[in-house]
């Protein structure tokens, strides 16, 4: 049993460690580099599966997920959607045909 408060915090720690981490660091990573492309939908129906069936093994990167998710969700809420300007979309779209 840890007897001081940082004993306490290393016990903690490592009992949220799982065996995954240490022989699966690839799948860890590149759960991660996942995370942001499913968060923002963008990335492929295969590669959101992939990512929903390796988090089962970290639970903070599922608790980050869900987290991550209500605050976008929010966001996307509290923007006001206003009609733009007429002649707008369009003067855009001509400076970008306009860059080199």
């Amino acid at each position: 049993m840890p007897t001081s408060s940082s004993e306490q915090r290393k016990d903690k720690f490592f009992k949220n460690i799982n065996v995954a981490d240490i022989i699966e660091p690839e799948a860890y990573h590149k759960c991660i580099q996942l995370l942001p492309f499913v968060l923002d939908e963008e990335a492929t129906a295969e590669e959101t599966e992939y990512f929903h069936q390796c988090i089962k093994n970290w639970p903070w990167v599922i608790e980050y997920y869900e987290t991550e998710k209500a605050l976008r969700a929010a966001i996307r809420a509290k923007l006001a959607y206003m009609a733009v300007p007429v002649g707008l979309a369009d003067a855009i779209k001509q400076k970008i045909r306009e860059t080199p």
